[in-house]
């Protein structure tokens, strides 16, 4: 089974965020406000199959529809985006930062051949559910060779 190349950057964050724990223990309210897992977040994915389709569901709870964009090529499923950080007219200290905002990307393999012509995608309650009809399979034909 192969390793799908993007997870690193989860292993990358993990280690992030420990390495922030460790420094707030020492600086506390003086460590930096912007720290690398804000520069772009990954959202969760399943993907799941049909005889007919390929269904991709990415959670995007608080993401605008109008800030995703979808892009199929070359066997990879791309969505991609902006969610906003909520508007605050007050300035406070957080003691616990979890909820990622600002662009995030996530690309996942289809293993099917699809039609990209055939589509549609749909947008409820912070998810987004992709569906990708099958490309048809070419007939299987046997072909009969005569020996000379």
């Amino acid at each position: 089974m192969r390793r799908d190349p993007f997870e690193i950057w989860d292993d990358m964050m993990a280690m992030q965020q420990a390495m922030d724990r460790f420094i707030d223990g020492f600086l506390g309210e003086r460590a930096p406000v912007v720290r690398a897992r804000d520069v772009v977040w990954r959202p969760l994915v399943d993907v799941c199959e049909t005889e007919e389709e390929v269904i991709v569901t990415i959670e995007l709870p608080g993401v605008r529809r109008e800030d995703v964009q979808l892009i199929y090529h070359d066997g990879y499923l791309t969505v991609s985006g902006y969610r906003e950080h909520p508007p605050s007219d007050q300035r406070r200290w957080c003691q616990q930062v979890e909820i990622p905002y600002g662009p995030f990307e996530r690309a996942v393999r289809i293993h099917s051949p699809v039609d990209p012509d055939q589509c549609q995608a749909r947008y409820q309650n912070g998810f987004l559910e992709v569906v990708l009809r099958k490309a048809p399979q070419p007939a299987v034909r046997a072909i009969k060779v005569e020996m000379r």
